[in-house]
């Protein structure tokens, strides 16, 4: 219609042709639910002067295609078409400078643009009604005219286009309402009018039915035709002040039709807003007004329905000081207000002139701003929430994460889902900032992201991955002892394949080095020889957090080699404490490499008879790389904690060796230091050593003796040891000649020793002696022989 085009000019001077402004302005008043601005872009046209928007449509894409015009020669108008990207950025606009400007618009699936308008006829100085397709590029594809047999005043207010690609026109032809069928090429094929009127809005029904709307003399006109121009029906709102239609949609859910428009002038109101629901007949269901506080203009130009028969208006309204303002509103199926949103709100005027909704229920506003001339101003509206970002997690635990979150607008809920998936949390109420994820797995990987969501959408951060904190390794230990090397391992504590362990060790006043493996055990090379190493281990997650350090163990690296001439100490680090070896000089002829090492569970075999294993076994092997044994006995002490030995007798603890040759376990000669929780022995054969129990036999026949042949010349302090042996069981040393030499009982532990010497304290001459051991009645004798 005319004064669609030739309004009141407006314009707002700027220095820039495109401005998009996300967010920043927008005076929203709030009924039961909200709405948010998400981005608005504004144009002025290359002559800074009279530009406006008409119409908006948008894609499934999101991109956003809006009609208007813009002054590019004095005072006439060129039709303009612009398209937008779903930020707002602009991608194209083009012009048609032979039309006086655009009023309606439409899209197809496949993003073309119909444009309806008019242009002026040079011939009879009046205008013809113009329709016109441009692919989604922007590209001119058609244009034809329109000419009414009477060759008068002609234009098209309105477009729509079916699901066959047919484009369906209303306007006026002369005095009457017009209304216009043309195929996808442009190509009329048949036209219908309807007296004495001005057609104004056009919308279709998914069976390609028409439904336009318009004045017709004082009169809101509303009509139904078939895809064929063929009147179905017809029905008018006629108050006494008299009304008009501007805009017309049909929910192609229920078939129910919504038109918008004006009701006329009144002294007390001015003009107002008017709604109105029709059901698929006509028949007016319910109708709604609204009356601006400025007591003026107010006007509903363009109307939209989503799929729950939501109604979406624009157009403007008239309020002190502001004056006109861009009005958009949402009703409920029921006429219900929802929510109302007003731009700008600067002291700018404003009208609104087009709306459409997308998939999401974005609403999208086109119209024009600016108190002297004016520009095309777009809107685009989220009814979802808007995103919950900044999105993070702390509180991070071997067994949870906590997920945190920026509150939002408009949400009702929020939820912590799975990227992979589905969700993790329940449903969250509004202005919930956090959630903890329990009963989570140790060092492992967990996706989320948050969503923000009300009745009409929802919005989301991006995917956050988080691992959780790793398990503390623990049983750190020294496994083996080498020259320049040491094996370390410890358990990964329910820790998954692929944890990172961190191992470190130094040297008091060096360097730490550290060293990173996938695996639960490690060689650290390289280490100071003849020096104590301390080293430790720690695990972290894939997001590199580390847990605390394990136990810190220590070691003596031997020199390379054990020199003969000399007294060796070797302290190793065992699981439970310190292992201390003193080699005497001469144990070896020559120098020697000695291993020290804690063997795996599984290759240590289990005694029989009467030792017995502790509650946490203590083993260390000592290794040669030579084929030869010591010459000299050899002392060794090995430290328990308290809780390795549990309930088993302290004072029964003897450091046994596993004798490769007999596949058994022989108990040494031990003596116990109690407050230092250590075992004490000296043993001439390395093996396999072990802390046990030892307890009485329960006869005789187990009995063994050892070492036999007994050379305390050359091993000072060396005894016999006589093992197995009955609870009570007497021990007596005989010469040949039947003269006792020796008389002992069995100690509690099952053993008993005898070093060499007579009841006097002297030593016995090297020779052949006979034993006697006697329990329960029982004997048993033996050979044993002294070499000095």
């Amino acid at each position: 219609m005319t004064t669609t085009i030739e309004v009141v000019a407006l314009k707002l001077r700027k220095p820039f042709r495109f401005i998009v402004i996300f967010a920043l302005f927008c005076f929203l008043s709030q009924t039961l639910l909200a709405v948010r601005p998400e981005w608005t872009a504004i144009y002025n046209g290359s002559e800074d002067n009279r530009d406006g928007g008409e119409g908006v449509v948008v894609d499934d894409s999101g991109n956003v295609y809006v009609t208007g015009y813009e002054t590019v020669s004095g005072p006439q108008f060129s039709l303009w078409v612009g398209k937008y990207d779903p930020n707002g950025l602009v991608q194209w606009t083009t012009t048609y400078s032979v039309a006086d400007g655009s009023i309606g618009r439409s899209i197809d699936g496949e993003s073309n643009i119909y444009v309806a308008g008019y242009v002026h006829n040079d011939a009879n100085n009046l205008n013809d009604i113009q329709i016109l397709k441009y692919n989604s590029t922007g590209l001119l594809q058609w244009t034809t005219t329109y000419n009414g047999p009477a060759d008068n005043q002609d234009r098209g207010h309105d477009v729509a286009v079916d699901a066959s690609g047919n484009v369906y026109v209303v306007g006026f032809a002369s005095n009457d309402i017009w209304i216009g069928k043309y195929n996808t090429n442009g190509l009329l094929q048949w036209t219908t009018t309807y007296g004495g009127g001005v057609g104004y809005g056009v919308a279709l029904d998914t069976s390609a039915n028409i439904y336009v709307t318009g004045h017709l003399s004082n009169s809101l006109w509303v009509a139904k035709y078939n895809t064929d121009g063929l009147l179905q029906w017809t029905t008018t709102y006629s108050p006494a002040r008299g009304a008009q239609g501007y805009g017309i949609a049909v929910d192609t859910v229920t078939g129910n039709v919504y038109v918008t428009g004006l009701l006329a002038w009144e002294e007390s109101t001015g003009d107002e807003f008017w709604l109105g629901k029709y059901n698929n007949n006509g028949l007016l269901q319910w109708s709604t007004t609204y009356n601006g506080a400025g007591n003026s203009s107010d006007a509903g130009y363009s109307v939209a329905v989503d799929t729950s028969g939501n109604a979406y208006v624009t157009g403007f309204e008239y309020d002190t000081p502001v004056h006109w303002r861009i009005w958009t509103r949402k009703y409920g199926a029921d006429g219900s207000i929802r929510w109302t949103a007003t731009a700008p709100d600067n002291n700018i005027v404003g009208q609104g002139r087009g709306i459409a909704i997308d998939n999401s229920n974005n609403v999208y506003v086109a119209g024009r701003i600016g108190n002297v001339e004016g520009d095309v101003w777009t809107r685009k509206y989220s009814q979802a929430p808007s995103s919950p970002d900044p999105f993070e997690a702390n509180a991070i635990s071997t067994t949870s994460i906590k997920w945190i979150w920026q509150t939002t607008s408009f949400e009702d809920q929020f939820r912590v889902m799975a990227s992979t998936g589905g969700a993790f949390s329940h449903d969250l109420s509004t202005g919930t900032i956090f959630w903890i994820h329990e009963n989570l797995t140790a060092n492992t990987s967990y996706s989320a992201f948050i969503e923000a969501f009300n009745v009409y959408g929802a919005s989301t951060t991006p995917s956050l991955i988080r691992y959780t904190l790793a398990n503390p390794p623990t049983g750190f230990n020294l496994v083996e002892v080498h020259t320049t090397s040491a094996t370390v391992s410890w358990s990964a504590n329910m820790n998954p394949a692929g944890t990172i362990y961190e191992v470190k060790h130094w040297v008091v006043g060096g360097s730490t080095v550290t060293t990173t493996v996938l695996v639960t055990s490690v060689t650290l090379t390289g280490l100071s020889t003849d020096s104590t190493v301390y080293m430790t281990v720690r695990a972290l997650n894939h997001d590199n957090i580390p847990t605390s350090y394990d136990v810190i163990q220590s070691t003596f690296i031997p020199a390379v080699m054990i020199s003969p001439d000399k007294e060796n100490i070797i302290i190793f680090q065992g699981s439970s404490g310190e292992v201390e070896i003193k080699i005497p000089p001469d144990t070896f002829k020559e120098s020697i490499q000695i291993t020290v090492r804690v063997p795996a569970p599984q290759t240590v075999p289990l005694p029989t008879g009467n030792l017995k294993t502790l509650p946490t076994p203590i083993n260390v092997e000592l290794k040669l790389d030579k084929p030869v044994q010591p010459a000299r006995d050899v002392e060794i002490s090995v430290s328990y904690q308290d809780d390795d030995i549990g309930n088993l007798d302290e004072n029964k603890l003897v450091i046994a060796r596993y004798d490769d040759d007999h596949a058994a376990w022989v108990p040494l000669y031990s003596t116990r230091d109690k407050l230092a929780n250590k075992v004490v022995a000296k043993v001439n054969h390395f093996s396999i050593f072990q802390i046990m129990q030892s307890v009485s036999a329960g006869d005789l026949s187990g009995v063994t003796i050892g070492p036999n042949i007994l050379r305390p010349s050359q091993n000072p302090g060396q005894v016999m040891m006589f093992r197995n042996l009955p609870a009570g069981a007497r021990i007596r040393i005989y010469t040949y000649v039947g003269e006792l030499l020796y008389d002992t009982i069995e100690d509690g532990t099952g053993n008993a020793i005898w070093n060499g010497k007579n009841r006097s304290g002297k030593q016995v001459a090297s020779g052949v002696y006979i034993v006697l051991i006697t329990a329960d009645g029982k004997k048993k004798t033996f050979n044993v022989a002294v070499e000095r």
